[in-house]
């Protein structure tokens, strides 16, 4: 084995050096400024990073994991020993996804050698280099091979399969043919996507005997018996896996179902439209338009770039025109038949790729194959000969072309831009590495989620939040925030709300309840961060127990501002109290606040706003502005006739004397008062 494999070396030493070439340009690609692009971790990412942590936490390695859905395995191995062996961190996660983009560079030029070697036409060598420079240099797979998704797996694993299978076909070897039954079986532990190549095999076998005549030279027939010891193998292989979702069986199809373009979420009820629509889009991004999301692609970008597109258009060509060659047929069905996972799914179109990564393989050796071609005429028509300085100039020509486009387009296109910045996240990071520096015993943060989107917790925190301050979601429904509120600070002498500027949670709590409610029982402290994604507010309270359930008296009033808009009562207090006290005169320096209940005697036409301001005879003092919101955050023009809130306001009272409080509706849009001159509340305010 040594020695056949020195011989090999030596035989093709032009070609190693080659394949080291692409390889150093892949990596260049893949390693290049890894600690600043991507900046940070998509929430799916950390979710994996956490379940190789628990992994190692628990010594319990699941052959199917049942989070989010269900997701397969092998990512999460990888990732459990990487963290094993090197700590857990962001870096480590990135290297770990750019060792296997490098691998399945490798493994693509290993597998289309073997793939084209079965086809006595074919340059093998020429079409392997070839296929290996335009996956090294493809922009989204260097994406993927810098992010931390298990789908990177599986072009990887996929490739490797597909090359020992057309490595046992060759040599006639069941040797090779039970190493692709066991790849076949491992594959299924990378992505769900990855159980189409089954249906690639089953579609390619019955198919490929069909064309051939006699059918005694069918691969399916001369390899018959090695087959079924490859079936054999990957059923071995998959069995743990197996056996798990046959006892949840939910989760075969929980995450496609969600997804299918046969969901009427997403097809609207036209489900054949859809599916027509999906299969021009998605195969039109490989060469015209591709995903306008910003996480794994500049927007519109198609798969390939001016140069690779025509050549995969010219590989198709010759490809569809030698379909009844073996090697031609599996390598079309390979690129169909893969990308049906993408096809299938509506949620995300156009596509952005990540389902149909197992097809990837597949485009470049088209690509390869039209490049050759290509290259193949050229030197007939120039040089009246053939394969003139072999592949190296095609080879030069797509490392240079599109390797300088994907590094532009990654490192200073998509990597610097604050949509890059928005959809890998990092401000979670910088958010825990404040937490850290700044955590305390005695104080809580709190994170207010908006009630529409539900509850979210990234995955980050668990990851690499280290300090002593417990953290809590808090819902911004008032009718579960008050008991939330009350649960989570108990015990507690130091509050820091989070508020985020960014992500799915920047419109919580958007009547600032919240802190208000920490200012009437306590101190404010300050902004102790405010960055382009998140602020944090920071209180300290006057008692380690409140009940933040208890509502302060009203003077009930029935005062209508006009357009089915009333104030039914009002109460004010100083803060800093632990039990509220009103009607009160409010220290010197310090804050007051304003309760009112607000009411809808009848529909209101326009979503107004509320200046609640402290004035004196001639000027304002203090005044707080603020839309008037339910607890759904809908706006006054939808409120329903008799529907009351409740609403809080803080001002603060800098100098002694004796003020009145004054209510002001308004139309933002116009700025018109729905009362001129608002309303004057009955009660003095007595500062001292």
């Amino acid at each position: 084995m040594r020695l056949r494999f020195i011989s090999f070396l030596r035989r093709n030493s032009q070609e190693i050096l080659l394949v080291v070439l692409i390889l150093a340009i892949a990596a260049l690609l893949r390693l290049f400024a890894l600690d600043r692009f991507p900046p940070g971790l998509y929430y799916d990412e950390a979710a994996n990073a956490v379940d190789a942590l628990d992994t190692l936490r628990s010594g319990i390695w699941p052959a199917f994991y049942d989070t989010q859905g269900g997701k397969e395995a092998l990512w999460m191995w990888l990732q459990a020993g990487v963290f094993s062996l090197a700590g857990v961190g962001v870096l480590q996660i990135r290297l770990l996804a750019a060792t296997l983009g490098l691998l399945t560079v490798a493994a693509v030029w290993w597998a289309a050698r073997e793939i084209f070697s079965a086809d006595e036409d074919s340059a093998s060598s020429e079409l392997a280099l070839l296929s290996a420079a335009v996956l090294a240099t493809l922009f989204v797979h260097v994406h993927f091979s810098r992010d931390g998704y298990r789908l990177l797996t599986q072009p990887l694993v996929g490739t490797l399969a597909m090359g020992a299978l057309w490595g046992g076909l060759r040599r006639r070897s069941l040797a090779w043919l039970v190493l692709a039954g066991a790849l076949l079986g491992m594959m299924m532990y990378t992505y769900s996507a990855a159980r189409f190549y089954v249906v690639l095999l089953a579609v390619f076998f019955p198919l490929e005997l069909l064309l051939a005549r006699p059918h005694s030279t069918s691969l399916l027939h001369r390899n018959f018996g090695s087959l079924m010891g490859m079936g054999i193998a990957a059923a071995f292989v998959f069995a743990p896996m197996g056996l798990h979702l046959a006892s949840v069986p939910e989760l075969i199809t929980h995450r496609a179902q969600e997804v299918s373009v046969f969901n009427p979420t997403w097809n609207q009820g036209n489900p054949w439209v859809a599916l027509l629509d999906s299969i021009w889009r998605n195969f039109a991004g490989l060469v015209w338009r591709g995903a306008e999301s910003h996480r794994w692609n500049i927007p519109g970008r198609p798969l390939l770039d001016v140069l690779t597109i025509p050549l995969l258009l010219l590989g198709l060509v010759v490809a569809v025109r030698r379909w009844r060659r073996p090697v031609y047929l599996f390598v079309l069905l390979w690129l169909i038949i893969l990308f049906l996972p993408a096809v299938f799914s509506y949620d995300r179109v156009p596509p952005m790729f990540h389902r149909s990564q197992g097809a990837t393989p597949a485009v470049v050796m088209l690509v390869a194959v039209g490049a050759w071609e290509a290259w193949e005429w050229i030197t007939h028509h120039l040089w009246r000969g053939k394969s003139v300085g072999g592949a190296i100039v095609p080879l030069v020509a797509i490392l240079l072309v599109s390797g300088i486009l994907t590094a532009r387009d990654y490192f200073f296109r998509w990597g610097p831009s604050w949509d890059a910045y928005l959809a890998s996240q990092p401000y979670y990071l910088e958010l825990i590495d404040h937490m850290n520096r700044e955590a305390e015993d005695a104080a809580v943060y709190l994170f207010p989620y908006d009630l529409r989107n539900g509850r979210f917790e990234h995955p980050d925190l668990q990851l690499f939040y280290q300090g002593s301050s417990p953290y809590v979601s808090i819902s911004d429904h008032e009718g579960k925030m008050l008991a939330q509120l009350t649960e989570a600070v108990a015990g507690q002498e130091v509050v820091r709300v989070v508020d985020w500027k960014v992500g799915r949670s920047t419109e919580a709590d958007p009547k600032r309840l919240i802190p208000a409610l920490l200012t009437m029982h306590g101190m404010p402290l300050g902004v102790t961060a405010d960055t382009s994604a998140y602020r944090i507010e920071s209180f300290r309270l006057a008692a380690r127990n409140i009940d933040f359930g208890t509502i302060p008296p009203l003077q009930p009033t029935e005062l209508s501002l006009g357009d089915g808009l009333e104030l039914g009562g009002f109460s004010f207090g100083t803060t800093g109290q632990a039990a509220l006290s009103v009607g009160n005169p409010l220290p010197e320096g310090e804050y007051g606040w304003v309760l009112l209940l607000w009411r809808a005697a009848d529909p209101i036409s326009s979503d107004y706003k509320v200046s609640m301001r402290l004035v004196d005879e001639d000027r304002v003092l203090a005044q707080q502005d603020k839309f008037l919101f339910n607890g759904f955050h809908l706006g006054t023009s939808d409120w329903h006739p008799g529907e009351e809130n409740y609403d809080v306001y803080i001002l603060p009272v800098e100098r002694a004397g004796q003020y009145r409080l004054q209510v002001s509706v308004y139309d933002p849009t116009t700025m018109k008062e729905l009362l001129p001159g608002g309303l004057v509340l009955p009660e003095v305010v007595e500062v001292q």
